[in-house]
């Protein structure tokens, strides 16, 4: 099913039973279990003295934004993802929160708890939380060619998107197509953070070895 890229169109929960649907949420929903069981074991294994993360790099669309998978959307069903932490060195709040957290706030909260200094990775710490939380999104190319062999322009969803998330709002914005989908009142926002943004270079002046190109390629990335 997921080797089909027809379901990247922009319709392609239409053309999907919805009994089918509800078979994958269930297998979806045996993942989860499965993955609560080996949390389990791993807080039972590490001592009691040991920080644990878990945290999820996005979620999954089932139906949800019309498609499925991981890729072409910025739904709430790939933004929002679980954040636990066992705060064993006493920095965090204790309890559930509904303060916003992007996955990078995670940095600088480590490297202190490992006793670590390191650059920030970002401005705004975990302890405090956001008013405004930033993704971005760009199709692999490998994936991105194929989409273009399998689909006309008319049902493609644009490869580049970065989006704007507030607990009242979202604007998803599309760069390359100078288009953009939700509340337009973020513009502004999402004008000042695109200004402010500084991308890190991750240049190191070394080739990739074969076997990492190879790893690359098969993964979608090349």
């Amino acid at each position: 099913f997921f080797d089909d890229r027809s379901i990247y169109a922009t319709d392609a929960a239409d053309h999907v039973d919805e009994a089918f649907i509800q078979q994958l949420t269930q297998f979806y929903q045996a993942c989860v279990h499965q993955v609560d069981a080996l949390v389990d074991r791993l807080l039972a294994t590490v001592s009691d003295d040991t920080t644990v993360v878990i945290y999820a790099d996005h979620g999954e669309n089932l139906g949800d934004d019309n498609t499925f998978s991981h890729q072409y959307s910025m739904s709430d069903a790939l933004l929002r993802v679980p954040l636990l932490i066992r705060d064993t060195a006493g920095l965090l709040f204790k309890g559930e929160h509904s303060k916003i957290v992007q996955t990078h706030d995670l940095f600088d909260y480590l490297l202190k708890v490992a006793g670590v200094n390191g650059p920030r990775r970002s401005v705004t710490p975990l302890t405090e939380g956001r008013d405004t939380a930033f993704a971005s999104y760009r199709a692999p190319p490998r994936l991105h060619d194929q989409v273009c062999e399998a689909l006309p322009p008319t049902r493609r969803r644009p490869r580049h998107q970065k989006c704007v998330w507030t607990p009242t709002g979202k604007l998803v914005v599309y760069p390359e197509c100078d288009g953009m989908s939700g509340d337009s009142d973020l513009l502004d926002v999402y004008q000042q953070y695109m200004e402010a943004f500084d991308v890190p270079s991750h240049t190191t002046g070394e080739e990739l070895t074969a076997d990492a190109e190879q790893r690359l390629r098969e993964l979608g990335y090349l």
